[in-house]
């Protein structure tokens, strides 16, 4: 029997992870969605998907479809409805990073994917599955820098700044644009700015570039540490955001609490656009490393560039050479379909889960979207509890207020 796969998105990313998951000898496209009704026809072409499998509405797709499975990749803000409806049609869940565009939207798709333990899921940073993230989780986890101390990370993408919508546009007659709004406030069309690209910077469909890149560059230090429980957060820019688009500097820092590989609390720290953690934080060979981390602990510091091998430098400086094995990547596509399949147990920690299901990924997407949070009121220390999924003390009022995206229409993650 195929793996009867549903396609939801059929954008710029999709055509790098499609292909991808179609490569798998047992999947088989059975529909495709996309509001852009030339986006629709090119992979609809691609998979030979019939005309009455092609939809531009997800809900339409997902109630008359029999497929085993959803792939989600749309922009931000649409993550969410459409992992909740496939999870709660049983349907296995792949969505892309970041997990949704609110803190409680992650909250919530972690929750569902509980109540729906059959139903594989799988966060897209497919770079989980590479051998230098790989290797960097198994050397923190051997131990090989002892208790953790603090975590710098740190991209050099910038989506955001203050940058002025210009004319609007009626949309093209091949996009449906209410539907491509979804469940967002419904706005004037802007070509190139909310579609098909530069949708991240817009705090109407994206998440900014702690959306975009941390979940993948965060992913291997926090999955190595066993870090997964926020309890501060708080932006030490000196203005909050625009109330269009994100921030394009940013310097965040997480209080989390610690686990048996760190010290009793671990600092996080996240820097992006044209802020960096100090030079001398950094071996020298890395002082000009434009987007990765630098894991501290009590031995010396490892150095995770973003897609490519770490490194692990004593406290004197000198590059550590007697390490345990490095690890072989896998594919995280394929991982998911055999998951699904019941086939292997999975490449994580957790026996029948995929390495970034959502009980991993959702508390992962939750400590990103906090530090959006924490910039609408910049040198504030905002506190959280985690197990309530709230913050309380000075400030937590708007924090809380933030911890869901502003809605177009009468939609709650918590009841879909």
């Amino acid at each position: 029997m195929p793996f009867r796969l549903a396609l939801v998105g059929c954008g710029g990313q999709a055509g790098g992870d499609v292909p991808n998951i179609a490569s798998h000898k047992d999947v088989k496209i059975v529909a495709v969605c996309d509001p852009d009704k030339g986006a629709q026809a090119r992979f609809g072409d691609r998979y030979s998907v019939p005309e009455s499998a092609r939809f531009a509405d997800y809900t339409k797709l997902l109630d008359t479809v029999d497929c085993d499975a959803v792939f989600c990749a749309t922009p931000d803000h649409m993550h969410a409805p459409v992992g909740l409806k496939a999870l709660s049609l049983g349907r296995h869940a792949y969505v892309q990073k970041p997990l949704t565009r609110g803190v409680g939207e992650a909250r919530a798709m972690r929750l569902a994917a509980e109540k729906h333990p059959k139903s594989a899921t799988q966060m897209g940073i497919q770079i989980h599955g590479e051998g230098s993230y790989r290797t960097a989780i198994s050397w923190l986890n051997a131990g090989v820098l002892g208790k953790i101390q603090e975590i710098h990370s740190f991209c050099g993408k910038g989506w955001g700044g203050a940058r002025p919508p210009r004319m609007a546009e009626f949309p093209p007659a091949n996009l449906d644009w209410s539907l491509y709004c979804g469940v967002s406030r419904k706005v004037p069309y802007l070509p190139d700015e909310f579609h098909p690209g530069n949708w991240r910077r817009w705090q109407n469909f994206g998440t900014g570039t702690l959306g975009d890149m941390a979940c993948h560059i965060l992913d291997p230090v926090l999955s190595g540490t066993r870090l997964s429980t926020p309890l501060s957060v708080v932006s030490h820019l000196d203005a909050p955001p625009n109330v269009l688009n994100f921030p394009y500097n940013a310097h965040i820092t997480w209080q989390l609490a610690g686990t048996r590989n760190t010290a009793k609390t671990v600092a996080l720290h996240w820097y992006h656009g044209d802020t960096r953690p100090a030079k001398n934080l950094l071996p020298e060979l890395f002082e000009e490393l434009n987007t990765g981390s630098v894991v501290i602990g009590e031995y010396g510091k490892m150095v995770v560039p973003h897609w490519a091998t770490p490194s692990v430098w004593d406290n004197s400086g000198k590059r550590v050479e007697k390490l345990p094995p490095k690890v072989e990547s896998v594919s995280h596509y394929h991982e998911w379909v055999d998951v699904a399949l019941g086939r292997i147990p999975g490449h994580g920690p957790t026996p029948g889960k995929c390495s970034t299901h959502f009980g991993y990924s959702g508390p992962l997407t939750e400590i990103v979207l906090m530090g959006n949070i924490a910039s609408w009121q910049p040198k504030k220390v905002l506190s959280f509890n985690a197990d309530a999924c709230q913050f309380y003390g000075d400030g937590a009022g708007d924090a809380n207020f933030r911890l869901l995206p502003l809605y177009g229409r009468d939609w709650n993650p918590l009841a879909a």
